[in-house]
């Protein structure tokens, strides 16, 4: 018998240890529509054989085909059947938005003809279409999409296309826009029908005043239309835990050369990282030739500084550091070949690997007045 507590159901045996969760919607199994294993209550797997890895017989043999037998037709019915011994089985079957075939099912066991609460979980479909300008990428969500985004029934966008490009500026956090991008793009230009995996964190909640941040996955495969377009077909889902990407045969370029890219265009104004425990900046921008600036480069960030400043800058980039948002500018005095002259500083936090402040990296850029 599948052994439960408390609403927990154990699934699976991971180098001999049992997983289990007490969550309502931790004793469902996710499964995509070629066998994948993709979740297994809040656990997150990339799409290894559901047979061979769920541990108990009684889910192998009872809850698996009966799972599997909902990717067969598509539609998407939930349903409940009794097994016997006290114990249902209950599905449903998700599919894709548009062409409306079988992306994934959903199922579990359970000891009352009442399943447990379902997890969040949505399919798309995106079509991109060849390069050019102009031209619009469009993707369709299904209702389970605008729930796992928070997003309320009365957006204009509710029933119909969501256009891509909004979607990543809005919804997606700053700092993971480039790495999703170049992935999708990569998987786009790969035109392979492997499963491909790329966790991200998303602002839920857009069009509302309740706006929150939340660790999502998103899992698919890209093929090519009759139309020449490439269709990208999949599902989102929440996630407990940070899961690497698995993108096959993908690999994106280094988010640092993107901005080792940009510091070396910005030669008109001094650019730079700086490190707020040891006031030292560590990423500059060329064209620095001012000796206190280039002296800044290399260890001290005052030395730019008059004595004056440097209780208010420090307070200034101190409390930027712990913001994820840039400060409002503030007026500064900055030594240059030996004079002081005005110019403009501001500064943003730069966050970690779980979108959080670091409290010491901080982004500044400083805008000289040109002299009159």
């Amino acid at each position: 018998m599948v052994k439960t507590c408390l609403g927990s159901i154990i699934w699976l045996t991971r180098r001999g240890e049992v997983e289990a969760s007490r969550a309502p919607e931790a004793s469902w199994l996710t499964i995509e529509r070629r066998g994948g294993l993709l979740a297994a209550g809040s656990s997150s797997y990339h799409g290894v054989s559901a047979r061979k890895n769920v541990a108990l017989p009684e889910l192998r043999h009872k809850l698996l085909p009966f799972m599997e037998e909902g990717l067969e037709h598509n539609r998407p019915i939930s349903i409940t059947t009794a097994l016997g011994s006290g114990m249902y089985a209950s599905r449903r079957t998700l599919l894709s938005p548009l062409s409306r075939i079988a992306v994934a099912v959903i199922g579990t066991l359970h000891p009352t003809p009442v399943p447990p609460q379902e997890p969040l979980i949505g399919t798309w479909e995106w079509d991109v279409a060849k390069p050019g300008s102009g031209v619009q990428t469009s993707s369709w969500w299904d209702a389970g999409m605008f729930q796992v985004y928070g997003i309320p029934p009365e957006h204009p966008n509710r029933d119909g296309a969501y256009p891509a490009p909004p979607w990543m500026t809005n919804i997606v956090v700053a700092e993971d826009r480039l790495r999703l991008r170049q992935l999708i793009d990569l998987g786009v230009r790969s035109r392979t029908d492997q499963l491909h995996s790329i966790a991200f964190d998303a602002e839920t909640g857009y069009g509302t005043e309740h706006r929150t941040r939340a660790s999502l996955r998103l899992v698919g495969r890209a093929a090519e239309t009759p139309q020449g377009t490439i269709r990208l077909t999949g599902l989102t889902h929440r996630i407990q835990a940070p899961i690497e990407d698995s993108t096959p045969g993908l690999k994106a370029s280094r988010s640092d050369d993107y901005v080792r890219a940009l510091f070396e265009l910005v030669e008109d104004r001094f650019f730079c990282i700086v490190d707020a425990d040891y006031w030292q900046a560590f990423l500059t921008s060329p064209g620095t030739t001012a000796p206190s600036l280039e002296q800044a480069n290399s260890y001290d960030v005052l030395a730019a500084l008059p004595v004056t400043e440097h209780e208010r800058v420090t307070t200034y980039l101190r409390e930027a550091a712990g913001t994820p948002h840039p400060r409002p500018a503030i007026e500064v005095n900055v030594i240059v070949n030996g004079k002081t002259r005005q110019a403009k500083l501001k500064a943003s936090g730069v966050r970690d690997d779980g979108g959080n402040p670091t409290g010491r990296y901080v982004a500044c850029v400083l805008r000289f007045r040109k002299p009159r």
